[in-house]
């Protein structure tokens, strides 16, 4: 049985008359309405918020007299504004696009995605984190963020102050509040462990960590806690990050809108101590606090809860579908139940839009996971929520695995140190394979030992078999950051390029898979020849999409899809990517890595851009080619694939020009040409 501890000295424990007070006489809601919602948790634990803090709660009527939106539905302030606050793809498990879509069902408001305006660095000479700000008139500036070395999670983590200071010199003027997100750890003084979101309510600005809730912590962070996490599987892990994740957020949200921590019932907008209780506390509003959202959006009780309850039963949020419908049969029977009509000012369209986009998803049940299958008419609604692209730079090992000359061990070292500075957070350092199969990998243990490394950056290698993983494990503090496996489409191509069948690569790649977990390591997957392959020819997306599924269940936390020889169309990948969606993955599962053979690999990244796809492969300068795939010319330039992606209006946070630089370096050390059209284009305009 769970052991009670006393609330802080001081605090009233609330009676049903100081409920029925805070609530208001006039409320409308009845007896059945108000039962079906849990009286307000007694403290289990020292740390619990209510066993340290003395709240003394605020009633509706307060709130009238203090929230500075109401009856003010006329104001210019009407949008809730998300904002990524760098440009750390790891964000890309939040699935915003989803937050967003949760966000707006839940506050009945219209949400708007601020561009990426910041961008961080870690100053190693100082050990503290810069921020690159960018400002309204398109200038930036850089600033120093007061930084810390937290020695129990054995990570940098950043004031939040000096974040939230920030946030309010870029409010929009047509926002009522803006939340930023992200992957930094947060303190907000020396007595702190952590933070894991903090608002500024009378600026109108947030934060919200997503650190503590990545899942690769699992094996650190949330072991301190004995938490149900332990028990978690992997395939379920998503729908965790997404529930947490909307919980915070909506908390915080609701700070900012005026809405006070709750003492009166188990609620949405409870203070919490530590992790534990923030991700036990209910997902919904008590009476008193729907009363106040009422008063700021004017919504309907109904058709708000079966929003919710669609949203629920779409991601899989089992605990919270029973609640949602025994409350709207609640208010079904219950005629004296407040029903209003939708405030005028509420942007009608959108909701109709919602209800529109629910005919354009299309849901998989597959092994107790639910996933969204996104079709191409829903395309721009993506990119408009989802604008962050993240590039996995693969130019140190799959660039100059082909190269006839060899390269020296100091000049690829020097190659990384550069892309280090471009803003890249993804590369793809070397290859962990025999040198007899690949002579230009033979120095990769003095490659990935000699790099400098930046503390925001993934450096990424190839380990196909045991002894390649071995080998990076015993460097120690200087091994990998995470490895990377592949298998191929083709068994004839398999077999000639990792000598052995596509399943028995698979038997490999579970030791392998097995041992990197343990340690630790995170596993990205790739398979070969996803299109064509130059012995068998076309390949069939049935093919594919087993593959994609097996490494997804050995647990790889994405899979590129590889045109190894750049035959792909972008019919062809249409038809790849609508194969697997079908099957029940995620678009957030894939990445495309495109080879430019028949000048295809722009049209092709931006068909698998259309179609939800947001991570892409590239080499800088267009460098490689596999040397077991006759034909096959250079991967995909990124500094096209760059252009591309501005052009359009994604987000990198890389830098072009210091980009096409390195790309500059490289080929002419490797005296060849360079094979990125933009870059060629930049340094003949540069010479005039």
């Amino acid at each position: 049985m769970t052991k009670r501890i006393s609330f802080v000295r001081g605090f009233r424990i609330p009676k049903e008359k100081d409920i029925n007070e805070a609530l208001g006489n006039d409320a409308s809601f009845s007896n059945e309405f108000k039962r079906s919602f849990n009286s307000l948790p007694h403290p289990t634990s020292d740390l619990d918020w209510l066993a340290n803090y003395k709240e003394k709660g605020q009633t509706y009527k307060r709130f009238l007299n203090e929230c500075p939106f109401v009856n003010n539905n006329s104001s210019s302030q009407k949008y809730i504004y998300l904002t990524l606050l760098d440009n750390d793809n790891r964000l890309s498990l939040l699935n915003i696009d989803r937050l967003i879509d949760y966000t707006q069902r839940f506050f009945q408001m219209e949400i708007k995605l601020l561009p990426l305006f910041t961008n961080f660095n870690w100053n190693e000479k100082k050990k503290t984190w810069i921020c690159t700000m960018k400002s309204k008139n398109d200038s930036t500036k850089d600033i120093t963020l007061r930084t810390r070395y937290n020695s129990t999670s054995e990570h940098s983590q950043i004031c939040v102050h000096n974040i939230l200071n920030l946030l309010k010199t870029s409010l929009p003027n047509d926002a009522r509040c803006l939340v930023a997100i992200t992957l930094h750890d947060l303190y907000s003084d020396e007595s702190d462990l952590f933070i894991a979101g903090l608002c500024y309510g009378n600026r109108s600005v947030a934060i919200f960590s997503f650190f503590r809730y990545d899942p690769r912590l699992e094996f650190s962070e949330e072991f301190w806690y004995d938490w149900k996490i332990k028990k978690i599987k992997s395939k379920l892990m998503s729908t965790i990050i997404l529930l947490r994740s909307c919980r915070l957020l909506t908390h915080e949200i609701g700070h900012l809108l005026g809405i006070d921590h709750c003492i009166y019932y188990a609620c949405l907008m409870n203070g919490s101590g530590h992790l534990e209780e923030d991700f036990s506390q209910p997902l919904f509003l008590c009476p008193i606090d729907l009363r106040k959202l009422l008063q700021l959006t004017n919504f309907d009780f109904i058709e708000r809860y079966e929003q919710l309850l669609d949203f629920c039963i779409e991601n899989q949020f089992k605990d919270d579908i029973n609640i949602l419908k025994k409350r709207i049969e609640i208010l079904k029977n219950d005629k004296t139940m407040i029903q209003t009509k939708k405030n005028k000012d509420f942007d009608y369209e959108l909701q109709q839009k919602s209800k529109r986009l629910k005919k354009k998803y299309r849901y998989y049940l597959d092994k107790s996971m639910l996933f969204r299958i996104v079709q191409n008419s829903f395309t721009s609604i993506i990119r408009q929520s989802s604008n962050f692209v993240r590039i996995f730079e693969v130019g140190p090992r799959d660039g100059l695995q082909n190269e006839k000359t060899q390269v020296s061990t100091s000049t690829k070292i020097e190659f990384i140190n550069r892309l280090s500075q471009t803003g890249l957070k993804y590369i793809e350092v070397t290859s962990f394979v025999s040198p007899k199969w690949i002579p230009q990998m033979n120095d990769h243990v003095e490659v990935l030992a000699g790099i400098d490394r930046l503390p925001d950056i993934c450096y990424s290698v190839l380990t196909p078999n045991i002894q390649g993983l071995n080998k990076v494990l015993s460097l120690g503090k200087k091994a990998a950051n995470e490895v990377a496996i592949f298998s191929a489409a083709s068994e004839i191509f398999s077999k000639k390029n990792i000598n052995c069948s596509i399943e028995e690569s698979f038997q490999r790649f579970n030791q392998v898979v097995k041992i990197a977990h343990e340690q630790n390591l995170p596993v990205r997957g790739s398979i070969s020849c996803t299109v064509g392959c130059p012995y068998e020819g076309k390949i069939k997306p049935s093919q594919v999409v087993p593959l994609v599924e097996k490494l997804l269940d050995m647990g790889c936390y994405e899979v590129a899809l590889a045109d190894t020889i750049g035959v792909g169309t972008p019919k062809s990948i249409h038809e790849l990517l609508k194969a697997i969606y079908a099957n029940g993955i995620s678009s957030n599962k894939l990445a495309i890595h495109c080879h430019d053979t028949y000048g295809q690999a722009i049209a092709n990244i931006a068909q698998a851009l259309e179609m939800g796809i947001r991570c892409i492969d590239s080499s800088v300068a267009g460098l490689g080619g596999c040397p077991y795939a006759k034909g096959a010319t250079g991967n995909v330039a990124t500094e096209d694939v760059l252009y591309l992606l501005h052009g359009l209006g994604y987000e990198t946070g890389i830098d072009l020009n210091r980009l096409i630089d390195v790309s500059q370096f490289i080929t002419n050390i490797l005296k060849r040409d360079n094979m990125s059209k933009v870059t060629c284009a930049v340094l003949s305009k540069r010479q005039n």
